[in-house]
């Protein structure tokens, strides 16, 4: 994830005009839908908490300061567009609105036709305000954490990538050490059996050659087979 505020809220927003469609849509066929409306208000319910999970996990994998305010940033300007919203349509003529008529399911319950179009802003922007206010509460838990309990180092995706191709590069590392080890011990063997060969044809006993050479029997044995 991004470590760059603009990044992130470019992000953000592009996410969710992309759910706000969605949610326009589900609420358009709960407005004129009669005895299957309720099942689409339990999906409306679903995608909200789909929303607020998966952005708290957005957040939560991001640099979490950038998250943080981000999250400050995008609920603060939510509720003012709430608000200014609710200001014009206070001074707006319900004449304007004529869309709905008396067969749908949100005029059957008491709904006014302008009604009907404040309320379909209002559920369209309640998951987003309620998403970046619940990831920015996480985010603050997140850093509270990292402070007391992580040496102020924050978790980002990229640090466990880090961590990652870190830990793979530590085992590379190990492997090729193990390997020059290896291969150093085979050439000291290799050096001592020669030596042990030459006195062996000086007419030294196996048992002084091993001694001299600093090399046990069974090790000497073992090489001379696999040659």
């Amino acid at each position: 994830m991004t470590t760059s505020l603009r990044s992130f809220l470019l992000d953000s927003v592009f996410l969710e005009l992309i759910s706000l469609a969605v949610l326009f849509d589900v609420f358009n066929k709960i407005a004129h839908l009669g005895n299957n409306s309720y099942d689409f208000i339990i999906q409306y319910v679903l995608i909200v908490l789909a929303i607020t999970i998966s952005w708290s996990i957005v957040s939560c994998m991001a640099n979490n300061k950038v998250a943080t305010l981000a999250n400050i940033i995008l609920s603060t300007a939510i509720g003012l567009m709430i608000y200014i919203k609710d200001a014009i349509f206070d001074v707006l003529p319900d004449s304007l609105f004529q869309k709905y008529d008396s067969s749908d399911f949100l005029i059957s319950i008491g709904y006014t036709p302008k009604g009907i179009v404040q309320a379909a802003l209002n559920y369209a922007f309640l998951p987003f305000l309620i998403s970046n206010i619940i990831a920015a509460l996480i985010c603050e838990i997140k850093g509270y954490w990292i402070d007391k309990y992580n040496d102020g180092k924050d978790i980002t995706m990229e640090m466990i990538k880090s961590n990652i191709n870190e830990g793979k590069e530590h085992n590379t590392n190990v492997s090729v050490e193990n390997s020059e080890k290896l291969e150093q011990n085979q050439a000291n063997i290799e050096m001592q059996v020669k030596i042990i060969d030459n006195l062996l044809a000086k007419g030294f006993k196996l048992s002084e050659a091993l001694e001299l050479a600093e090399l046990n029997e069974e090790t000497y044995n073992k090489f001379k087979a696999a040659k």
